[in-house]
């Protein structure tokens, strides 16, 4: 027989987590919660998981800002030396030694099955939702009685409404999907394996940890390297997770990319749509002995790159709505400025 939950009254949690956040124990009060929740002892609640996400970013301050590392990157034997295109490692296989190895010497990673197909289609609905509320919030010119799908976090949201914001919901925006991916990160061994890589507990970008739902029709040619806009020095892992089936011949566009480890970021050139971003000219010049790779992926599919591996939104007119999650891991030591941080 199950043990009662612990703490039923939410209010006294939510008083309990202000507190906390107040008096500079942010950090111990969202492992505490987290804890319980992760042994069944606390029901999950959409007002607590608001608080939640108020908890993560106030944690940012108390974390340890000392690099987990002496030098950047880190000393990775290959793990797949004879690999020319996309290496590609089981789930259970996954380790900070074989994302390490695969992210310094291929520039990124591939593992299938990081989600199974329910947990898959459980997010596309998550995303739906979140999409249908923020449309009905932006009709009421208010964000109140849509419903827990959709609750407005103001840190950084003003930044957040620029450039593509029509194809994503950020995942402070939506508490619940935020709990459960930030738990599935857990299960999987993803957030263990990304901490000792980077050697310090991640934290996320919040305005970048983002559920997408690319809209169809849109095409495009330029490349980009997050590290062109995120700065200079950064560590980071970026976790992209397909929730549709997409790439070639699928109808709906995954991403291509050159598997590759570039030494820095490549200059924009003259003649690219954005000051950050590259030309497909620009790629090939860079790097003129690595094809431009199209993988097709299924729902649940992941692969793992960082801030200077150049990759675009696959070329074409697709007709098909894709989903998928995007999530930005940072070491807290070279976290950048500009940018709003969410302790997983």
């Amino acid at each position: 027989m199950q043990p009662p939950p612990e703490h039923a009254d939410v209010d006294v949690l939510l008083a309990e987590a202000a507190a906390a956040a107040d008096e500079g124990r942010a950090l111990a009060e969202l492992d505490r919660l987290n804890a319980l929740l992760d042994a069944g002892r606390l029901a999950p609640d959409p007002r607590l998981d608001r608080a939640l996400v108020a908890l993560r970013h106030a944690a940012f301050a108390e974390l340890d800002r000392r690099p987990g590392r002496p030098t950047w990157p880190p000393a990775y034997a290959d793990p797949f030396p004879q690999e020319r295109g996309i290496p590609s490692a089981a789930l259970h296989a996954l380790s900070a030694a074989v994302l390490g190895g695969a992210l310094t010497h291929h520039g990124c990673l591939r593992v299938d099955g990081l989600l199974a197909p329910e947990e898959a289609e459980a997010f596309r609905r998550r995303i739906d939702d979140a999409f249908a509320a923020r449309e009905q919030a932006e009709a009421d010119g208010a964000a109140d009685h849509v419903g827990p799908a959709f609750v407005p976090f103001e840190v950084g949201r003003a930044k957040a409404q620029g450039f593509g914001a029509d194809g994503y919901v950020r995942a402070v925006d939506s508490p619940g999907a935020l709990r459960e991916l930030a738990a599935a990160f857990a299960r999987t061994g993803v957030t263990a394996v990304v901490a000792e890589y980077l050697g310090e507990r991640p934290s996320m970008i919040a305005n970048k940890w983002v559920l997408r739902r690319s809209p169809t029709g849109k095409i495009g040619t330029d490349y980009h390297q997050d590290g062109a806009f995120l700065g200079e020095g950064i560590r980071t892992v970026d976790c992209w997770i397909s929730l549709s089936h997409c790439g070639p011949g699928t109808g709906r566009p995954a991403i291509d990319l050159v598997a590759r480890r570039f030494p820095g970021i490549i200059p924009s050139p003259d003649d690219a749509a954005f000051p950050w971003s590259l030309t497909e000219a620009a790629v090939r010049d860079a790097a003129p002995d690595a094809p431009v790779l199209s993988p097709v992926f299924a729902p649940g599919d992941a692969i793992f790159f960082d801030e200077l591996l150049p990759h675009r939104t696959t070329v074409g007119l697709d007709l098909t709505t894709r989903y998928a999650i995007e999530s930005w891991f940072v070491a807290p030591s070279t976290y950048p400025a500009r940018h709003e941080p969410v302790v997983l």
